[in-house]
């Protein structure tokens, strides 16, 4: 037997919470071994944030924004800098509670200026060495990051 609770609907403070209709979306993913081998975060964030495809810019599929070398480290968040010129705001962090060394994180269309450590304010940390572009970073158990990307 399961039980999946999707609301809490409380009546107190507020009489009207959760009051209306609501769709939701789960999946039950049964695996042998560990979740770090089944890919279950993975699995989660495809079933969370499907593909959206744009067929009027270049009618083509497969294209990459950005890559991630190591499976461990999930691409979070990528979005257009709000204080920066040009540039874009990457985050990402370690989901198996593992240290991870050389993690390269690249973007294949792009054309990077520089790169610059950061946090959540945007603010400037120090500068990261930026091999065409690509760029790597080490992470800690748990640990995000962020990045300004100059493009």
């Amino acid at each position: 037997m399961m039980r999946l609770s999707l609301l809490r609907s409380p009546k107190s403070p507020d009489a009207n919470t959760d009051m209306g209709d609501h769709v939701f979306t789960y999946a039950v993913m049964p695996h042998k071994g560990t979740f770090q081998e089944s890919e279950v975060i993975q699995q989660a964030y495809q079933l969370n944030y499907p593909m959206l495809v744009d067929y009027t810019s270049s009618g083509t599929l497969g294209y990459s924004f950005a890559k991630v070398s190591r499976k461990e480290i999930i691409l979070e968040s990528c979005m257009k800098s709000q204080i920066h010129s040009n540039a874009i705001l990457v985050r990402l962090y370690e989901s198996y509670g593992s240290s991870v060394e050389d993690v390269t994180i690249s973007f294949p269309s792009l054309k990077i200026e520089k790169v610059n450590r950061c946090n959540t304010l945007e603010d400037l940390k120090g500068e990261v060495k930026v091999r065409g572009n690509s760029f790597t970073a080490n992470f800690t158990p748990f640990q995000i990051k962020s990045f300004i990307v100059h493009v």
